[in-house]
């Protein structure tokens, strides 16, 4: 569950000031919850499709370039993804924040 509450309100940015040290950690702060989030809601899709695609004959599984903002399957049927992989499904998403260190967009 998201845990965006007053912490990452207007108010608690602007005590810390434009383009300030303070605002970027709350920044960075706002965007590890966001990726959190994201990454629980869009696991489970990708693994309902994965489930789907196993189903009719893959075998994906898991390897190691998943993270917090990377899911990735690899079809090891053999079991040896170093060496190559048939179907390789991979989901990756980027967030971005901050607080008005942006302003101009130079």
């Amino acid at each position: 569950m998201l845990r965006i509450d007053e912490k990452f309100s207007a108010k608690a940015f602007e005590e810390l000031g434009l383009d300030s040290d303070g605002a970027r950690q709350l920044a960075n702060s706002l965007k590890q919850e966001i990726e959190e989030e994201l990454h629980s809601v869009i696991e489970s899709a990708v693994i309902e499709m994965i489930g789907q695609l196993n189903e009719i004959g893959h075998h994906l599984q898991s390897y190691q370039g998943s993270g917090p903002t990377v899911l990735a399957y690899r079809d090891c049927s053999k079991g040896d993804c170093e060496h190559g992989c048939k179907l390789r499904v991979a989901v990756d998403f980027f967030v971005s924040t901050g607080y008005a260190h942006l302003i101009f967009p130079d």
